[in-house]
């Protein structure tokens, strides 16, 4: 693990390109509607509940690591934008991009615009993305 000596976040890679700064979840979210601050309110209380982890707020959105960083949320005008990380492979809808990051790890992104879509399937990903990387050392 490689630590900013300006942020002070943590990464896997070293030198890891990054945005320092020190922002408030209230900040990520003060140009966004009420409507999608309540989507990631309601992801965060989830998510959370899911055991240990570091919640950061950064320049675009807010991530979530349990050892490595598997979730971001990030605001956009229409919708809110959920970026997670775990070892299988997921295409089916609603997922719009996955991408293999390393041998065994695979990027998930999708948009989430209301609180419907926060299905038992949405929930399971989020809890397998976090099991998964609890699994890396610090």
């Amino acid at each position: 693990m490689w630590t900013c000596p300006k942020c002070k976040r943590q990464f896997k890679n070293r030198n890891q390109s990054h945005s320092c700064g020190d922002f408030t979840i209230n900040q990520v979210f003060e140009k966004f509607s009420p409507e999608i601050f309540e989507l990631f309110s309601i992801l965060h209380k989830m998510v959370k509940s899911f055991g240990d982890m570091k919640i950061r707020a950064v320049k675009n959105g807010v991530m979530f690591s349990a050892n490595t960083t598997f979730l971001a949320l990030k605001p956009h005008s229409k919708y809110l934008s959920v970026e997670f990380a775990c070892g299988k492979a997921y295409d089916e809808f609603p997922i719009e991009k996955c991408v293999q990051i390393s041998k065994n790890e695979f990027a998930h992104i999708l948009r989430i615009e209301n609180e419907n879509e926060i299905d038992q399937q949405f929930i399971d990903w989020l809890k397998e993305a976090y099991q998964f990387n609890k699994q890396f050392k610090k």
